[in-house]
């Protein structure tokens, strides 16, 4: 299903661009992707206080809010998983020898490389969404943004353009 510019529930053309104001409050519940696992707390107040002001606000805090939910529990999930599992490879090193040790630490260091990186992608990406937004372009995460919109729909047809 493709969705076209003018079936978004905010401004797309540059002839209704948003207010300053409003891409301000878009990018700044983007923005909060710097503060890991705790940045949902901005777009959920940004949502429930601007959000019936502007569609463009709702719709870019209704993103925020659920990428950043969604990356909070990804990342608890992964952590509790790649901690039990680096405890257990803890508590193996205790029997092992030298050479194996060796390539158990270097195993877990991999890990935990690989958990930075995709902390840095989520951040890179919110980061980018702030800027669409602060250049008053519509932003929409791939997949997540699709889901929202559909959500977001009925709630932006129903409100009086006045």
């Amino acid at each position: 299903m493709t969705t076209s510019s003018n079936d978004l529930p905010y401004p797309a053309q540059a002839s209704a661009r948003p207010s300053s104001d409003d891409r301000i409050w878009a990018a700044s519940a983007h923005a909060s992707a710097i503060l890991v696992m705790w940045g949902a707390i901005v777009p959920a107040i940004i949502w429930a206080w601007q959000g019936r002001r502007s569609a463009y606000v709702a719709f870019q805090a209704a993103q925020a809010l659920a990428y950043q939910l969604l990356q909070a529990v990804y990342m608890w999930l992964v952590g509790m998983g790649i901690a039990a599992v680096m405890i257990g490879l803890m508590v193996l090193l205790a029997f092992q020898s030298p050479d194996e040790v060796t390539g158990i630490f270097i195993l877990e260091m991999a890990a935990m490389i690989c958990i930075f990186g995709a902390m840095g992608l989520y951040i890179i990406l919110g980061l980018g969404a702030a800027a669409a937004c602060l250049a008053g372009r519509g932003f929409i995460y791939p997949l997540l943004g699709h889901w929202i919109l559909n959500y977001l729909k009925p709630a932006a047809l129903s409100e009086d353009p006045a």
